[in-house]
């Protein structure tokens, strides 16, 4: 049986970890350039479900932190109000 290198081991679960914060963060900024989980998918080369699975909370985010970047503009809230009224009306 061959002899575990256990500074190798180490060294490969350190990066493992690093390549998933910047994927996550790759993921994150994907979104919040409106990419959808299926432009995600083929470029990860995984079903968009499974994109979907693994980072739906980034979307909660990016959404929520599209509203606040939005609402700060006087027209964007006239947008939003007109919406929401023409919403009420159907």
């Amino acid at each position: 049986m061959p002899q575990i290198r256990w500074g190798a081991l180490e060294t490969l679960v350190e990066l493992r970890a690093e390549i998933e914060a910047v994927t996550w963060e790759q993921v994150a900024r994907g979104l919040r350039a409106g990419r959808s989980f299926g432009d995600l998918a083929r470029v990860m080369g995984i079903s968009r479900q499974a994109v979907h699975r693994r980072y739906r909370d980034l979307a909660r985010v990016s959404a929520a932190n599209d509203h606040r970047r939005l609402s700060t503009t006087e027209e964007a809230r006239r947008v939003v109000f007109s919406a929401s009224q023409e919403a009420g009306q159907a």
